[in-house]
């Protein structure tokens, strides 16, 4: 099988001797005193070996993008965007949401999922896919 080594420049999987460590040598992987932690239940690193580094960065884009929505969550409480729609004194966590979209293709919510959808086609692009 093939192992992978990250490459930032060019397509990021370029074929390297595997290696025979959990996940291509998983980090944090090993407690502290506590044994060793391998939770692969799909056993997908072992199935697509030269995907681990991809899987890697898309598991951290989800992170990211759940800590961003838990700051969507309660911003509206605690501070107001200088933007019509956005000033509005009863939005709040629970409305926020529905009020933001104010139909197909307008509103606030709308403006993020565009430059959301910009930056991941760049990341796409310099993929190579």
């Amino acid at each position: 099988t093939q192992g992978v080594l990250w490459n930032a420049h060019h397509f990021p999987f370029v074929p390297q001797a595997a290696s025979s460590d959990f996940a291509g040598g998983l980090a944090g992987s090993e407690y502290a005193g506590w044994g060793t932690y391998k939770f692969d239940p799909l056993q997908l690193s072992e199935g697509y070996p030269e995907l681990v580094p991809w899987f890697r960065e898309a598991e951290l884009k989800h992170g990211r993008a759940a800590m961003l929505a838990f700051v969507g969550l309660i911003a509206p409480d605690a501070f107001r965007l200088p933007f019509e729609e956005c000033a509005s004194p009863d939005l709040d966590f629970v409305n926020a949401h529905g009020k933001l979209i104010t139909g197909l293709g307008s509103g606030p919510m709308w403006w993020l999922l565009v430059v959301v959808g910009s930056i991941e086609s760049l990341r796409f692009k310099q993929m190579g896919l």
